[in-house]
């Protein structure tokens, strides 16, 4: 509700941190947001995977500024 009223957009990935084609990789993740680098991303999730996430994203030219984060573990 709060990404509609706000005109953002969600995308969940999800599901095992080994599986093929790797879910954060630079191409996976523009192929969902092509105009990636432009935006604010935010994050949440656990540590390794917000790691994996970030690193992917900044290799896809994300500003390090423009990603933002939540941790947590279960």
């Amino acid at each position: 509700t709060i990404a509609r009223e706000r005109g953002a957009r969600v995308f969940y990935r999800h599901g095992s941190r080994h599986r093929a084609p790797d879910p954060f990789s630079p191409a996976a993740l523009r192929s969902l947001l092509p105009d990636l680098a432009d935006h604010d991303v935010f994050l949440c999730g656990p540590p390794g995977m917000i790691q994996t996430a970030r690193a992917g994203l900044r290799a896809a030219g994300v500003p390090a500024r423009q990603i933002h984060a939540e941790a947590f573990e279960l």
